[in-house]
């Protein structure tokens, strides 16, 4: 059995089937278009304010010799500071939250600091006091300030 579809059915089909062509490359150049986006490194803005962030060692160097000889955190800090975190915001304010150990009691729970980036985002400047950024990935902060001849300190965090 012969099937003759008339003219204008036929004609309809492959307006369909271009116009869902179409449909089909230009969402797909859509879709590429956007995955090259997402291809693009966070900012260290981004990465700072992407998350909260604990403090995990910190030391001392008491000449500024760049010999950082005390491990502060291991001898000093106690579990009440070891919960405490920092939340870096886009506003430049910097939330430095007591944890869910407060040492002190009577301590506000937030205090709040400024920070900016400085120098093509290489210094993390903390209320005034400009830190190397020595790394800074998704997980990891690691900051050095020296007062060459007189003081040192490397803080190192990680991302909550």
């Amino acid at each position: 059995m012969e099937m003759n579809l008339p003219s204008s059915n036929l004609h309809n089909m492959k307006k369909f089937f271009f116009a869902a062509l179409v449909l089909c490359l230009a969402f797909g150049a859509c879709q590429k278009s956007g995955e090259d986006d997402n291809d693009q490194p966070p900012t260290k803005t981004e990465i700072l304010t992407s998350g909260s962030w604990r403090i995990s060692g910190y030391e001392v160097d008491t000449l500024g010799d760049g010999t950082f000889e005390i491990d502060v955190y291991s001898l000093v800090f106690e579990d009440c500071d070891k919960d405490d975190f920092l939340v870096f915001k886009t506003s430049g304010d910097l939330d430095f939250d007591e944890g869910p150990s407060k040492c002190e009691d009577s301590d506000p729970q937030v205090y709040t600091l400024s920070w900016r980036l400085l120098d093509s985002d290489t210094k993390l400047e903390i209320e005034g006091d400009p830190y190397d950024i020595m790394e800074l990935s998704n997980s990891t902060l690691k900051l050095v300030y020296m007062d060459q001849g007189a003081y040192g300190e490397r803080i190192t965090m990680v991302k909550r």
